[in-house]
């Protein structure tokens, strides 16, 4: 019976059944907040070890050959990850990079391997496109019915939209995804047997990109419009040195741009019966209230990951960690985020500048060929130009219409990408790898075959055997955070405890000091904090206001002092709590010391006040506004003669966060859907 039932598991169809989970995982990441939450991001890691290893008894000889430099190039930048990742400053972060950077490199080979005719190829596309229709669909109920001001698709968390929604990351969906339908719904032949017939076909091709751009322009991305022109103008010039019948593109660009602006109308006109619409083109032109606020922050951004990056040039300081190595660089209130809105810059300042001179070597290797191809060739004359003789010896690539479309999406991704990175979204970033491995032409692969898969295999298992280790602790601690969020102590601290060995620990030990302050047990909370303010995550403030404010509950000022000194180095502008209970010690202990540092302290304040009356971030919604008037006051108390100042600011402060909390309020009480 077991012989029988082994025997049957060996003949199923095991190859077959990882690609269509890999077309499942492609569907469910645009479905579900755009693949960017853990589970997504395990269930990657999973599909691209069973893809990779299911096909082990299959022959190769039919698969395409892959060039050793770009084997080497993809093979080189996971292991440097995983050594940025050994290497890192913050421990508690970073797991979910690592695993998706080994997943999309075992993907990218094995999908560029795919012989010409499998049907996996066009299976990816045909599953992009319609899960973006169908996104698209229900993103127009979405934008018509709901509070936000944006077109968001589907990528938003429907628990609090109006602050957990990713616009930017949807654009660049579809800045991926309609050059795509374009393809799949090109015809031989626009011209039909009658008028009626012909505008029919026009209108069965340029519909899906028509609803597509559409749904882009709804986006109110400046970037993704700019990459969208930019698409358009390199899909004329290929039409133009191709000499395709003006008519011919005059007819796809018309019925796109038709269909896009109807879709981008009516889903306005359905808004406008419930919420204010946005303008276009103020947008475009920076007149909207945030006005140039988001440009300014990228610079910033981009200068913070350059200082970074030579702070630690080799391994960085470790995926994830750009969210806490910047949060010190700060020159503003809540100015934080993930990533530094640049693929480059992200990726020399969390894995080092060997990462991402191995990243660009591989991009330019795999792209500049492409390139060429829709450039007319390039001769070199005795006397010409050095770069163009250079560029004259790289080969050249004759591509086909199908390529160019293919091209021309990838090429749209890159270029938003290089103003602001998205790729830690899985719906973005796996049919993205798929995509470039499809336009990958191969080349002389020199490195052995059964080393190349060795090597591959080894990576796969290793990946695998990482997922389901942590794919055990990522159910633990969701018990724990629910158990604490049911205020279910005890049973928090056991399940807290069960998931002591999770890499992607993210703030469960900060979670876990508060319940074992909670519990009783201060002594126990105490050393949770310091080892991981000491060895897991040393420059998180929120760590070290935590250590301050344990010290404080047991009387420890000395230590609660300089943790918060450390905390307000790190986060100033993050948390206002820290300035609050520093401003609170030093009081006590010498008002010498307050004054020394009025000047010091009043421009942080200033900075918190600016913030809450333009609601810079959502601040007024936080509780920053009730630490902001217990600051004031503290502040009025030590200094008399500037009462009067601070009070006013308190008072603003006050006004603003009332009013804005009402807004939200309004918006809540609407049903989204």
């Amino acid at each position: 019976m077991f012989a029988q039932a082994l025997a049957r598991l060996r003949r199923a169809p095991w190859e077959r059944y990882s690609q269509a989970a890999l077309l499942l995982l492609i569907a469910f990441a645009i479905f579900w907040r755009g693949g960017r939450t853990l589970d997504v991001t395990l269930l990657l890691g999973l599909v691209a070890s069973a893809v990779v290893l299911m096909p082990g008894h299959r022959r190769y000889e039919d698969d395409r050959s892959i060039s050793a430099i770009v084997w080497w190039l993809t093979i080189a930048f996971v292991l440097w990850t995983g050594l940025s990742y050994i290497f890192t400053t913050t421990m508690n972060y970073g797991f979910d990079q690592v695993v998706q950077t080994a997943a999309f490199a075992l993907l990218f080979l094995w999908m560029a391997r795919q012989p010409a005719d499998a049907r996996i190829r066009t299976s990816v596309l045909r599953v992009l496109v319609v899960s973006v229709l169908v996104a698209c669909l229900v993103g127009v109920f979405v934008y018509a019915m709901g509070p936000l001001n944006r077109f968001v698709g589907i990528f938003l968390d429907i628990r609090a939209p109006w602050k957990h929604a990713w616009p930017n990351a949807w654009a660049e969906l579809l800045l991926l995804a309609w050059p795509v339908a374009l393809l799949l719904s090109r015809a031989q032949h626009e011209q039909g047997s009658t008028n009626l017939r012909t505008f029919w076909k026009i209108a069965k091709r340029t519909t899906p990109a028509g609803v597509m751009v559409g749904c882009l322009l709804l986006s109110f991305s400046r970037a993704a419009i700019v990459a969208f022109v930019g698409q358009g103008i390199i899909l004329l010039f290929w039409s133009y040195r191709r000499r395709v019948s003006w008519r011919r593109i005059a007819a796809v660009v018309t019925g796109t741009l038709v269909v896009g602006l109807l879709i981008f109308g009516l889903s306005n006109h359905l808004r406008a019966r419930a919420h204010a619409v946005q303008s276009l083109s103020e947008r475009v032109l920076f007149l909207t209230p945030e006005g140039s606020g988001s440009l300014t922050e990228r610079v910033s951004f981009w200068r913070q990951a350059v200082q970074l990056s030579v702070e630690h040039p080799l391994f960085g300081w470790g995926p994830g960690s750009f969210r806490f190595a910047q949060m010190p660089l700060m020159d503003d209130v809540l100015a934080t985020s993930d990533h530094a809105h640049n693929l480059y810059l992200h990726v020399a300042a969390e894995r080092g500048l060997p990462a991402v001179f191995i990243l660009l070597a591989l991009t330019l290797v795999l792209l500049l060929p492409l390139l060429k191809g829709l450039l007319p060739p390039l001769r070199c004359s005795f006397t010409g130009c050095p770069i163009t003789c250079a560029l004259a010896r790289i080969q050249r690539h004759e591509l086909t219409t199908d390529q160019v479309l293919l091209l021309t999406a990838l090429l749209g991704v890159f270029a938003h990408n290089l103003v602001d990175f998205n790729l830690h979204y899985i719906a973005v970033a796996l049919p993205a790898v798929l995509i470039l491995a499809l336009l990958e032409d191969g080349g002389a692969e020199s490195t052995n075959k059964k080393f190349v898969h060795k090597i591959e295999y080894a990576i796969a298992i290793i990946l695998l055997a990482a997922v389901m280790r942590e794919s055990y602790y990522a159910v633990t601690s969701t018990l724990a955070r629910r158990a604490d969020a049911q205020g279910k102590t005890a049973q928090a601290l056991t399940w807290y405890e069960r998931s002591a060995g999770e890499w992607y620990s993210r703030d469960g030990l900060l979670s876990y000091a508060r319940l074992q302050m909670r519990a009783g047990v201060p002594q126990a909370a105490q050393r949770t904090v310091h080892r991981y303010t000491q060895t897991i995550n040393p420059v998180d403030a929120r760590g070290w206001a935590l250590q301050a404010e344990m010290a404080s509950a047991v009387r420890n000022t000395n230590e609660s002092r300089i943790s918060y000194e450390r905390a307000l180095s790190l986060g100033r502008y993050t948390d206002l709590r820290i300035l609050h209970g520093l401003l609170v010690l030093l009081s006590l202990e010498s008002t010498t010391a307050m004054a020394e540092r009025q000047k010091e302290f009043d421009v942080i304040v200033q900075h918190y006040y600016d913030a809450i009356l333009r609601n810079a971030h959502y601040i007024a919604l936080s509780s920053n506004v009730e630490e902001f008037l217990a600051v004031t006051e503290v502040m009025a108390l030590a200094f008399p003669d500037d009462a009067p100042r601070y009070q006013v600011m308190a008072a603003g402060a006050d006004r603003q966060a009332k009013s804005e909390r009402a807004r939200l309020s309004a918006l809540v009480s609407q049903d989204l859907w």
